[in-house]
């Protein structure tokens, strides 16, 4: 195989390869609920890691769906 054909081949396999998953997409929230915590600070405290989770899922499927479509024929 010529050299040219090899470093073709190296830059294809390079194009290929997924960048590494930001770390920030693999945290896990929690509510921070205390046994005692009143009801209506349980649920805020609830509501605010659920709005925090769906956030971060927002942010790492936008950055999945960029690069994929960065690998995808259009």
């Amino acid at each position: 195989m010529s050299a040219a054909l090899t470093e073709a081949d190296r830059a294809v396999a390079q194009a290929r390869r997924m960048p590494d998953y930001p770390p920030g997409c693999r945290r896990h929230h929690r509510s921070g609920v205390r046994l005692g915590d009143k009801l209506g600070v349980a649920n805020k405290k609830a509501d605010i890691a659920l709005g925090n989770a769906n956030d971060q899922i927002d942010a790492c499927a936008a950055w999945y769906d960029e690069r994929r479509a960065a690998r995808e024929p259009k």
